[in-house]
């Protein structure tokens, strides 16, 4: 990316207009062939290609749609066919087939066993499908581990096995 739009750039004629707008200008801008400029979209938020802006038709979305988001600011087009990214709740906690979203299963679960669902439920949606399985599988060893010790000092039966509810402490 050449330039980083910054908040305090969005003045005189692109006041107002959303930073992910004007990054896609300026991206244009530079893929046109220009040097990337956001004060040429200040003074003319509609600057082409020859005043150090963009042409519109030359760009993938298209005279249309830049005429709606920058002449009517229309900028609900803009966000359809680019989708502001949740950094807090991104797409991959949302992608299981069933809907559910992980957190609403793991919440009731102590950490050990809510991290090793975490990691089958999302294996191979970030990384390696392996490495996530690895890391799942820690953490079912370290709650194994903590189960057996807590057996141990509390000299439980061992036909037991199965039936403890793992503890909700955190970790």
């Amino acid at each position: 990316m050449s330039y980083k739009v910054k908040q305090e750039d969005l003045i005189g004629q692109i006041e107002g207009f959303p930073i992910e707008v004007v990054q896609r200008m300026v991206e244009c801008q530079v893929e046109q062939g220009n040097v990337a400029d956001v004060s040429v979209f200040q003074i003319k938020h509609g600057s082409s290609e020859i005043l150090g802006g963009f042409d519109w038709s030359k760009t993938k979305e298209g005279n249309a749609f830049w005429f709606d988001i920058i002449e009517d600011e229309n900028f609900g087009i803009f966000f359809k066919r680019y989708p502001k990214s949740d950094n807090i709740n991104p797409s991959h906690y949302r992608s299981h087939p069933s809907g559910v979203e992980c957190i609403e299963i793991t919440k009731h679960m102590n950490f050990c066993l809510g991290n090793a669902i975490k990691y089958i439920w999302r294996a191979g949606q970030k990384g390696d499908i392996i490495e996530d399985l690895k890391k799942a599988n820690w953490y079912i060893t370290t709650e194994i581990e903590r189960l057996e010790n807590e057996r141990n000092r509390n000299g439980s039966d061992k036909s037991a096995v199965g039936n403890e509810q793992p503890d909700k402490r955190e970790y």
